[in-house]
């Protein structure tokens, strides 16, 4: 039941009609969710038997060897893109620097605490990314812009609160 009302939630903040049905996005993010759910899980069992630097280092050693597969097949694309977008690259290259602290902290939690909470409480994060999406709507206009009616910013937030809802149901 947790389950069916977290995929209703995040139908309800991918819809930019206030229909419900689903789109190509909201299928490749629950897949996602799934296969985080099962790295969350396998963290969680290594978090039981070695420590947390050597958990952590070994998700960023995977990860590289994720990567470079992609490298190797996109590297004309990067190239290009790199030389054509230097601020965006800066842009992104800051990102993936500050991505690493929640990632930190997310192992952190697992180690301490049930996993399945650790994968509820993050369920809240589309409420920040909703609060700083208007905020930037609001002040910067140039940089996004979103729908910030009463009308969709209340089903966004219901969508939220859906999430959040079906996460502590599942835990």
């Amino acid at each position: 039941f947790g389950i069916v009302i977290m995929v209703l939630g995040a139908v309800s903040l991918t819809s930019d009609d206030l229909k419900f049905r689903l789109k190509k996005s909201t299928l490749i993010v629950l897949a996602c969710a799934f296969l985080w759910s099962i790295d969350m899980v396998i963290m969680k069992n290594l978090l039981n038997t070695i420590d947390f630097w050597t958990v952590f280092s070994y998700t960023r050693i995977g990860m590289l060897f994720a990567i470079v597969p992609l490298i190797w097949i996109y590297h004309k694309r990067i190239l290009h893109s790199i030389h054509k977008e230097k601020l965006g690259i800066a842009a992104n290259f800051g990102n993936q620097f500050f991505a690493v602290v929640p990632d930190i902290l997310i192992v952190t939690a697992t180690s301490l605490g049930f996993v399945t909470l650790v994968g509820a409480l993050v369920s809240v994060q589309p409420l920040f990314v909703l609060v700083v999406t208007v905020i930037l709507s609001m002040f910067f206009p140039h940089v996004i812009k979103e729908d910030i009616g009463k009308l969709n910013l209340s089903f966004k937030f219901l969508g939220i609160l859906l999430l959040f809802l079906g996460g502590l149901l599942v835990t």
